[in-house]
């Protein structure tokens, strides 16, 4: 069958099915079509089928080396068909954590959750543990951004029990912590996150969204004073240890503090500080939160133009850095802008763009989301609207 593939090229070695390339040593036939590849598959013997994915799973690995997280999902699926799955599931990992260091929750979680699998198919005892930690870990952290709370709390308990010390247990704690608290036992995880927060590194990814869930813990139980503290002893930290980048986080964490006690004045007094700080600095996620932020200020303000530019600079930001979840929200704020501003057809797209990004629905913060339902009424129809989640209540 192959040859007569090959056969049926034009003279000038073309084809829609197949392409040939004539090497040193050998002919290599591309196939134009990936179910043309399906069919021929199917008609191997599966011995013979397991070898050749094994095969095209380690000229994967070995001509990309140095790009091994790029390949890394093809080349598992590759031994995952060829039976080995000991070889598999470490892929399966390394797969999983570069889909969510893209912002790739859901690609995330499935790699994650097939190297679980496999891993205990393996069954390759205490060796295999770390790894096995680091699946369970990405799970979690992926669930907890689908908003699947209960199973990331479910997770996390489950990983923490595989963990008994070391930098990985304290993310755990953290994470287990935020699940928690999304889950509204705000009390359960306080604790959980202080005690975590005390072992963290001071350079760990996970400090600053720990802090942020310390602070809403605190004040969901009414603890304003402890919250405001939480806010202002990682700022004075930070300046004591000469760290601008901390320094802006928490000043951005203490404006997003003083937005929802309603403190309109100071939030926008700490967050032209962060925002300030962030841009000498060069940190995009941070930056495109604090210019999100402000851009609400402005359009409480009802200064619409400027709200428009930090909004369009946060879109940016997230586009050029591949942060799905902040997208999503700048791109309300400045269709809101847009749209005060009598451009609607402009503002009508955006809209459409937001709707369209999954993380951005499930994962959008609740004064982004009220405004998102409203546009989207107002400019799409009331039948999008029902499509949406509505904000927690407080």
């Amino acid at each position: 069958m192959v040859e007569g593939l090959s056969d049926a090229q034009s003279p000038a070695g073309e084809s829609e099915l197949v392409e040939v390339r004539v090497e040193p040593l050998h002919e290599v036939l591309r196939l134009r079509q990936p179910e043309l590849r399906d069919v021929i598959l199917e008609l191997i013997e599966p011995s013979r089928r397991a070898v050749l994915h094994e095969r095209a799973a380690r000229a994967l690995l070995a001509r990309h080396q140095r790009r091994r997280a790029s390949i890394a999902a093809v080349a598992a699926e590759h031994l995952t068909l060829a039976g080995r799955d000991a070889e598999a599931w470490p892929l399966w990992v390394t797969a999983a954590q570069r889909a969510a260091r893209q912002g790739d929750m859901k690609e995330a979680l499935a790699a994650a959750q097939r190297a679980v699998t496999q891993s205990e198919r393996a069954d390759e005892g205490e060796r295999a543990l770390p790894m096995r930690q680091q699946a369970l870990a990405v799970a979690g952290e992926a669930l907890l951004a689908l908003r699947r709370s209960e199973e990331a709390r479910d997770t996390f308990k489950r990983a923490l029990h595989l963990t008994p010390g070391g930098p990985l247990r304290a993310e755990l704690s953290a994470r287990l912590g935020m699940a928690l608290g999304d889950l509204g036992d705000a009390r359960a995880a306080l604790p959980l996150l202080e005690s975590a927060l005390q072992s963290l590194d001071v350079g760990s990814p996970v400090r600053f969204p720990t802090l942020r869930a310390v602070a809403d813990a605190q004040l969901a139980l009414g603890q304003i004073t402890r919250a405001r503290a939480t806010w202002e002893d990682a700022l004075t930290a930070a300046r004591r240890e000469q760290s601008p980048l901390r320094e802006g986080s928490a000043l951005l964490g203490l404006g997003e503090l003083e937005m929802v006690l309603g403190h309109h004045d100071e939030a926008a007094t700490a967050l032209r500080q962060a925002e300030r700080i962030l841009r000498i600095e060069g940190s995009p996620r941070p930056l495109a939160l604090a210019l999100c932020l402000l851009a609400e200020l402005g359009l409480r303000a009802e200064r619409h133009g400027s709200a428009e530019g930090r909004a369009a600079e946060a879109v940016h930001l997230a586009r050029e850095h591949t942060m799905p979840d902040v997208l999503g929200q700048a791109l309300v704020y400045q269709a809101t802008a847009l749209h005060r501003l009598n451009e609607s057809p402009r503002a009508r797209e955006l809209v459409s763009e937001a709707l369209a990004i999954e993380v951005s629905r499930e994962d959008l913060p609740d004064r982004p989301l009220a405004l998102l339902r409203e546009l989207a009424g107002k400019l799409l129809g009331a039948e999008v609207v029902e499509g949406l989640r509505a904000p927690r209540p407080r």
